[in-house]
């Protein structure tokens, strides 16, 4: 108790109380405007989508009060240089398949926000049966499932690295 006194009366003092976070108006604007803006073109199979375009369309259809959830994988670089919400990501030790059911535990636990999760099929086939959990319990989420027939990340790796990719 005596730490979060001390925390508070510092805050006090600096006049931090009652600010509404970090993430305000210019901020969010200094951070959309510092956003790379990719010009590379992207290859893509007939019937598909440029993932891109995916990712701004996404952004102007959800709710403003969202929680990002992203998922590990190739995937997850689309939406973290595109998206301009800020996004939960699973891909700081390379995890995928973790974000459906971290989205799930959000929107369980936030259920005055919209959750959102962006998941590659890889990452969707590692974690399946948390659609289960979901249907059972209806809980109220998005998946976002980008699909391009492939373990992408390993794809890419692999021709980097002059690796056969057709086995």
């Amino acid at each position: 108790r005596a730490t979060v006194a001390a925390i508070n009366a510092c805050m006090e003092e600096r006049q931090i109380a009652g600010r509404q976070g970090f993430w305000t108006p210019e901020v969010k604007s200094a951070i959309a405007a510092s956003r790379v803006k990719s010009e590379i073109e992207y290859v893509m199979a007939p019937d598909t989508i440029d993932p891109r375009q995916l990712i701004a369309e996404m952004d102007r259809l959800l709710p403003e009060d969202r929680v990002v959830f992203l998922d590990g994988g190739h995937s997850m670089f689309f939406v973290q240089t595109g998206f301009p919400s800020p996004v939960i990501t699973t891909g700081d030790f390379a995890c995928v398949g973790m974000g459906l059911f971290q989205g799930l535990g959000a929107a369980v636990g936030r259920p005055d926000s919209h959750v959102v999760v962006f998941a590659g099929d890889g990452a969707l086939m590692m974690s399946l049966e948390e659609l289960d959990t979901a249907a059972r319990y209806k809980i109220p989420i998005t998946i976002v499932i980008m699909n391009d027939n492939s373990y992408s990340a390993e794809v890419r790796f692999l021709e980097a690295r002059g690796y056969p990719t057709d086995i």
